[in-house]
C-alpha cells in the first residue's frame, strides 16, 4: 500500500481553474484503478493458495472437520497430510504427524474409560495399534469396512432356528475365519436389518463365553473409525483357517432351569415387546438404554441405570436371539457385574413341553370358623407331561368378563410404570401393602405380589353345592411354596372343595381339581394360627 500511496500523490484541492483541475481528476481515476488492481491481485493470491475454502464456521456444521478442510486436509484422501508448525509435536522423539493423527487425538480426548470397572474390555479407534485381528461382524462388509478387517457374519453363531449354537460349533466358526485363541481381537459391526443395531457385542460375548480373554469392543464402530480419519476400504480380506479349540465358561449362558428358578432377570427388548409379555420377574433395560449416540455410556450413567440391580448376585439378560441382550450384558460386564445371556427363543420352545406339578396342598386352619383361611400349595415345574392334570387355558372372553365385571363401589387399580421397583402386595377390601387383619381396620385378602414368582398360581373355591364362590391368587412364599388367603367370613357351614390352578410364566394353565377341601364350621376350635393374626396392643 506504500506504493499506492506514492502513486496517488495528488492535489486534493479543487478550487484551481481549468487544466489543473482536469489533471487532478485524471490522477484520481488512476489512483482508484490502481487500488482495485492491487486488491484483486491480493485476493487472487489467496484464492490460488486455497481456491475452495473459506471461513470454516460458515461452510460446515462440523467445525472440527471444517477446520481441517480450511487448512488443506481432504478427508476423502487418506494420503493427505499437513506438515505445519502448529501440528508439530513437542516431543523430540515423536514422528511427524498429519491431520488424520491429530483428528484422532482430538476424538480420543473426549473418551475416557477410567470410571469403568473393566476399561480393558473396550477400545477407541485411536488406540488400535494394527497388530490386532479386526473382525467386521455386521452385514455391510462389502460396502465398506475398516482397512484390514476380516468378515465374520454374526448370525453364524446361530442355528437355523435362531438358537445359539453349541460351543464346538462356535469354535469352528471362529477357526474358519482364521482366528486362533491366542489372537488379540477387536470386533465391530452393525446390522441395518436389525434396526441398525450393533451386533458386535454378541460376537464379543461368544468369544468371552469360549474363554477368549484378549478381545475388545470397538466403541462407536466404523463411524467412530471414520470420524477419527482412519482408512476404510472395500477390498475383501481373509485369513488362513486356524484351529480354534476352547471350552465354554460357566455363567455366561443361562439355561432354562436357571431362568425358571427366578434369578435377577433383565429384558433387553424394546419396551413394546416387554410390555406385551416378559419372563417371570424380569425388569426392563433396553439395548438403547446403555448407549449414547452409538457409543457406550460412561460409568456414571451406567451406575445410575443399574441402580435397581444387586451387583452381588448373578444377572441374566435375555432378548429374542441374544443380540440385544448382549449389549446390556456387555455394559454390565464393564461395570463389574456377574452376568449371563439367555434367549426368549429357548424359553418359548421349552414352555411348550413344560408343566407344573402339584406336590402338596393344605389349608390352615381346617376345619375353620367363618373368617380368614390360609391355603398352601407346593408346585414344581417338570419337563414333559405331569399327572394328574387337565390343561385349561383361560378363554379370552372369560378373562375380559372377569376384569370388566366391576361394580360402581369397587376400586379398580391400574398400574403402569416402574417395573424394577420393589414388589407390591394388593389386598381386596384394603390398601396396597397392608396386611390382612391389621389393626388399621382396613385389612383385606392378599391378591398377589408383583414380579416375583416363576409360576402363576391361584385357587378356585366352590360351595357345598358345587357353585364357585371365590377366586384368590397364590403368591410365592419360599422356594416352591405358594400361599393365599381366603376370606370365608359369612360363609355357611359345610365342605368347600378347592381347585388349584398354576402355569409357568407365559405357559399353559393346569388345573388340579379338588386338590383339597376346607371345612367351615361355626363350632370349629379357634386355632393358634388364627389368633396369631391379631395382636393385643393395649386397653383404652
Amino acid at each position: 500500500m506504500l506504493g499506492a500511496r506514492k502513486f496517488c500523490s495528488i492535489h486534493t484541492s479543487i478550487d484551481l481553474p481549468g487544466r489543473r483541475f482536469g489533471h487532478d481528476i485524471k490522477n484520481l481515476w488512476l489512483c482508484t484503478f490502481g487500488v482495485l488492481v492491487i486488491c484483486a491481485a491480493l485476493m487472487g493470491g489467496v484464492s490460488a493458495t486455497s481456491p475452495s475454502y473459506d471461513c470454516p464456521a460458515c461452510r460446515s456444521d462440523n467445525l472440527g472437520l471444517a477446520i481441517y478442510e480450511f487448512l488443506g486436509y481432504d478427508p476423502t484422501n487418506d494420503t493427505t497430510t499437513i506438515d505445519a508448525p502448529w501440528f508439530t509435536s513437542s516431543d523430540p522423539n515423536a514422528t511427524s504427524t498429519g491431520a488424520k493423527d491429530r483428528r484422532a487425538e482430538m476424538e480420543n480426548e473426549t473418551e475416557s474409560y477410567e470410571d469403568l470397572v473393566h476399561p480393558d474390555y473396550i477400545i477407541s479407534a485411536g488406540d488400535v495399534t494394527g497388530s490386532e485381528v479386526i473382525l467386521d461382524v455386521g452385514t455391510e462388509y462389502s460396502k465398506s469396512h475398516i482397512k484390514g478387517a476380516v468378515p465374520l457374519f454374526w448370525e453364524e453363531f446361530l442355528d437355523e432356528d435362531d438358537n445359539i449354537k453349541s460351543a464346538s460349533e462356535m469354535c469352528k466358526v471362529l477357526g474358519d475365519a482364521g482366528v486362533s485363541p491366542e489372537d488379540p481381537v477387536i470386533v465391530y459391526g452393525n446390522c441395518p436389518n436389525c434396526g441398525g443395531r450393533s451386533v458386535a457385542t454378541f460376537v464379543y460375548w461368544a468369544m468371552r463365553y469360549l474363554g477368549h480373554d484378549d478381545v475388545k469392543y470397538l466403541n462407536g464402530g466404523i463411524d467412530a473409525w471414520r470420524e477419527a480419519g482412519l482408512p476404510v476400504e472395500t477390498t475383501p480380506n481373509s485369513r488362513a483357517p486356524a484351529n480354534y479349540s476352547s471350552g465354554p465358561r460357566p455363567g455366561y449362558l443361562a439355561d432354562y432351569g436357571e431362568v425358571a428358578s427366578g434369578p435377577q432377570l433383565v429384558d433387553a427388548r424394546d419396551f413394546q415387546d416387554f410390555a406385551f409379555g416378559k419372563i417371570g420377574n424380569a425388569v426392563h433395560i433396553s439395548y438403547e438404554d446403555v448407549l449414547d449416540q452409538g457409543r457406550i455410556k460412561d460409568g456414571e450413567d451406567l451406575t445410575d441405570l443399574f441402580v435397581g440391580l444387586d451387583n452381588s448376585k448373578h444377572v441374566v439378560v435375555y432378548s429374542k436371539a441374544g443380540a440385544r441382550a448382549s449389549m446390556v450384558w456387555y455394559a454390565l460386564q464393564l461395570m463389574g457385574y456377574d452376568a449371563g445371556i439367555y434367549t426368549l427363543n429357548d424359553w418359548t420352545t421349552r414352555q411348550s413341553s413344560t408343566a407344573v406339578e402339584l406336590v402338596e396342598a393344605h389349608a390352615e386352619p381346617n376345619p375353620a370358623r367363618p373368617g380368614l383361611v390360609d391355603i398352601y400349595a407346593t408346585f414344581r415345574m417338570v419337563v414333559g407331561p405331569a399327572e394328574p392334570m387337565i390343561e385349561e387355558p383361560i378363554a379370552e372372553e372369560e378373562a375380559v368378563e372377569e376384569t370388566t365385571n366391576v361394580s360402581e363401589n369397587d376400586t379398580v387399580l391400574r398400574t403402569m410404570g416402574c417395573v424394577s421397583c420393589m414388589p407390591i402386595s394388593i389386598y381386596t377390601g384394603g390398601n396396597i401393602g397392608r396386611s390382612p387383619g391389621s389393626d388399621s381396620g382396613t385389612g383385606g385378602i392378599r391378591l398377589g405380589a408383583a414380579g416375583r414368582a416363576p409360576i402363576n398360581a391361584g385357587a378356585i373355591i366352590y360351595d357345598p353345592a358345587g357353585v364357585e364362590v371365590d377366586r384368590i391368587l397364590l403368591t410365592l412364599a419360599s422356594d416352591d411354596l405358594y400361599v393365599g388367603t381366603w376370606d370365608a367370613t359369612g360363609k355357611p357351614d359345610g365342605l368347600y372343595p378347592v381347585t388349584l390352578v398354576a402355569a409357568p410364566a407365559g405357559g399353559t394353565t393346569t388345573s388340579f381339581e379338588e386338590a383339597l377341601t376346607v371345612e367351615i364350621s361355626g363350632t370349629a376350635p379357634i386355632s393358634k394360627s388364627t389368633s396369631a393374626r391379631y395382636k393385643k396392643l393395649g386397653r383404652f
